[in-house]
């Protein structure tokens, strides 16, 4: 899979912060308006992985040497913007980017903002008569991480983005197309799994084609990266002064 470029993902929910002065000194706050500079040196490598239960399948070989070595390069300016923070005491503070928040605990001054979106959808398919079920599932999480050392009125820091996508079928092995209508398997297995002759695997209506009483096949994909920034804090101190700052930037359009 060729390699994204991390900001792209993460940029969208790098974005901002809210925050007052409540008689703090400036240089010593953490509240407030900050200029955030990131920059864009690093990818989001994934990885790619299945597991599946069919049978005649071809083992794939990660030791063969292909003959092909292929090198992308690209070289990006730095994004610029503005955020915003809000330390709520204790040991917790908050950090909004857009119209999302993440969640921060403070620590030996520094401020580690994280937050997992996950969501999971499934559908199941089941034929009373035959019996026939098909089963699909998707699984996404993605975490985001972002480590806030700051020093007085600056800060350095990394953001890690972690994400996995998976989908997982499950069908039976053998079903009666006169009562279900069909004959063709509706786990896209062709497109993942081939034979030694190259042709893509499928389950059929009326064929052993996996081990056991159903068919299974797994895709996974799991992305991974990491990017550094610096950031200043900005003299902004009113209530609602941010609300003036959320479009400025020299984000690009296409990142």
């Amino acid at each position: 899979m060729t390699p994204r470029s991390f900001h792209s993902l993460l940029l969208p929910a790098l974005f901002a912060i809210i925050g007052c002065n409540n008689g703090e000194e400036t240089e010593d706050r953490l509240s407030g308006v900050w200029l955030f500079q990131v920059t864009q040196n690093d990818q989001l490598t994934c990885t790619e992985s299945q597991a599946h239960n069919y049978t005649n399948a071809l083992e794939q070989n990660n030791d063969e040497i292909s003959p092909w070595t292929i090198t992308q390069t690209a070289e990006v300016s730095d994004d610029l913007f503005f955020a915003q923070i809000e330390d709520l005491g204790e040991n917790s503070a908050v950090l909004i980017l857009g119209d999302q928040a993440w969640p921060g605990t403070k620590r030996e001054g520094i401020v580690t903002f994280t937050w997992t979106d996950a969501e999971t959808t499934t559908e199941t398919e089941r034929h009373e008569d035959d019996g026939y079920v098909f089963i699909e599932e998707q699984q996404r999480t993605a975490t985001t991480t972002i480590t806030f050392n700051r020093n007085g009125a600056q800060a350095t820091g990394e953001a890690t983005l972690r994400s996995t996508d998976l989908i997982d079928w499950t069908e039976s092995e053998t079903w009666d197309p006169k009562l279900t209508g069909f004959s063709v398997s509706q786990i896209p297995s062709s497109d993942y799994i081939f034979d030694k002759s190259g042709f893509g695997l499928t389950n059929r209506a009326d064929d052993s084609d996996c081990n056991g009483d159903s068919c299974q096949l797994n895709q996974s994909t799991n992305c991974e990266g990491t990017g550094p920034f610096t950031a200043r804090r900005a003299q902004f101190d009113e209530d609602g002064d941010y609300d003036y700052l959320f479009d400025a930037g020299t984000v690009g359009d296409n990142r």
